[in-house]
């Protein structure tokens, strides 16, 4: 994704968004932004390493109805599959 590292995108959970939902849960959202960026790379899988992300983005997801096509995991996950495979 373009907006990476040190010019990353919040997923709009950060600051106490989370609980005070300040944003809103509308289609221009944070998280909801940063879903619609991911998968046009035609990524099938979006990985973070917070929790608040991996919530947040997870219902950014099913908000943009992609459930079929994109997946939030945390890179934990991602580690402990790779130990079985």
């Amino acid at each position: 994704m373009e907006r990476n590292r040190e010019n990353s995108f919040c997923c709009g959970g950060g600051s106490g968004n989370f609980y005070t939902d300040f944003f809103g849960v509308g289609e221009n959202s944070p998280a909801r932004i940063r879903v619609k960026e991911a998968i046009e790379t035609r990524a099938n899988i979006l990985t973070v390493a917070c929790p608040v992300c991996a919530i947040m983005l997870d219902d950014a997801v099913k908000g943009e109805g992609l459930e079929e096509k994109l997946i939030v995991k945390d890179i934990s996950e991602l580690v402990n599959e790779s130990l079985y495979v």
